[in-house]
């Protein structure tokens, strides 16, 4: 039994952010704009990477727990005060439980985070915002291979299953169309050069709607989906899948003649791999359709088409600094019609019945600076 170790406390970073945020980003029922809601995304992701990459394998048999603290000073000017100051503390605790050499895993993480706004800064006058204790990660995952080995059977063939359940984080391909935390059950399976991932979940309660002008104050929606990836290649692993999402948020006063409700469905394909030994890509191309609402429309829907495209090359260079170059190109389709945000339903898409923006539940890290939606949006970025 490896011995219980508790790592990460004197971990505090300090993260100083300069952004500018148009006017127009707020909404009439949220006070946060989208750009605001963004800049939080990309922190948040930033440190889970640096987490799971210390994160190392356990043993047969190993009880771990940790937690770690980190101290963001976010300092920006949005168009409308003249500058705005918040401090975000965040205090994580987690433990994990890895049983049979990994046949069982069991691993738990909360966090309590503290909002502190400089006076007059805050968008809702709260100036001192405790959130939490929330649970934000905790799963359980059986390896049916580990497990059959560790009581002295196997599985036939080149065949495996692995069946994951709980609340993490859920991505297809490269991240493009989901990557959001889900409380969700998901069945991956591998036979020879193939593997497939069918997964069903819903959304946490406590992450924003992006549409910020509904009266829904929290996102409840469901998901259905399936991936194939195929792992026969050396240096490419090219991959396909499909979601289906539905909209279950509930308004908390109706809107006069406004009606909301966002149905979408995704068909992606793409790969990740290298060019050469030093030269990494990632490359996805995404189909949406489905339904939705546009400004003042209660009676007929719009109908959904829309895209998405991204692209990168990464080069490592030799040498111990570990340095690298990217150069980037990321592409969301937009609409003429909408004359202010590109997610929102109220003052939204006008005139016509086809909503051309595309409207995601991924991830790509497009900056703390800028921090937009990837939608109506080409954008390129060299580093």
């Amino acid at each position: 039994m490896a011995q219980p170790k508790c790592k990460y406390w004197n971990w505090i970073t300090i993260a100083v952010v300069l952004a500018a945020a148009p006017a127009l980003a707020q909404a009439p029922q949220r006070q946060e704009p989208q750009t605001f809601l963004n800049q939080q995304r990309v922190r948040e992701e930033q440190l889970r990477r640096e987490f799971d990459a210390q994160m190392g394998a356990a043993g047969r048999s190993a009880f771990d727990w940790g937690g770690w603290y980190n101290l963001d000073v976010f300092l920006f000017d949005d168009g409308v005060e003249s500058s705005r100051t918040l401090r975000r503390h965040d205090l994580r605790l987690w433990q994990r439980l890895s049983l049979e050499d990994g046949a069982h895993e069991f691993y738990l993480r909360t966090r309590l985070s503290l909002l502190d706004w400089n006076h007059g800064d805050s968008y809702d006058g709260n100036e001192d915002d405790i959130e939490g204790p929330n649970l934000e990660r905790g799963i359980y995952r059986m390896d049916l291979a580990k497990a059959l080995s560790a009581a002295g059977s196997s599985l036939p063939g080149d065949f495996n299953l692995i069946t994951t359940a709980g609340r993490d984080l859920v991505q297809f391909g490269t991240g493009l169309a989901l990557a959001i935390p889900l409380d969700h059950v998901s069945l991956t399976g591998t036979y020879k050069d193939f593997e497939l991932t069918g997964m069903a979940g819903k959304t946490v309660g406590s992450l924003d709607d992006f549409d910020l002008s509904r009266t829904a104050t929290r996102m409840h929606r469901n998901f259905l989906g399936t991936q194939l990836r195929y792992l026969g290649l050396e240096r490419h692993r090219p991959f396909t899948y499909a979601v289906w999402q539905r909209d279950h948020n509930h308004e908390e006063f109706r809107r006069p003649f406004q009606r909301f409700d966002y149905d979408s469905f995704y068909f992606g394909l793409g790969s990740v791999g290298e060019v050469t030994a030093r030269l990494h890509y990632e490359t996805e191309w995404v189909y949406e359709t489905g339904s939705s609402y546009g400004h003042e429309r209660f009676r007929r829907k719009n109908e959904v088409e829309a895209w998405a495209w991204r692209n990168e090359l990464e080069y490592l260079f030799p040498g111990k600094r570990r340095a690298r170059a990217s150069i980037e190109y990321l592409f969301g389709s937009g609409d003429g019609d909408r004359i202010f945000s590109p997610t929102n339903s109220f003052l939204g898409n006008f005139h016509d019945f086809e909503d051309n923006s595309f409207i995601g539940f991924g991830f790509v890290e497009t900056g703390l600076s800028f921090a937009p939606r990837y939608s109506n949006l080409h954008m390129w970025r060299a580093g």
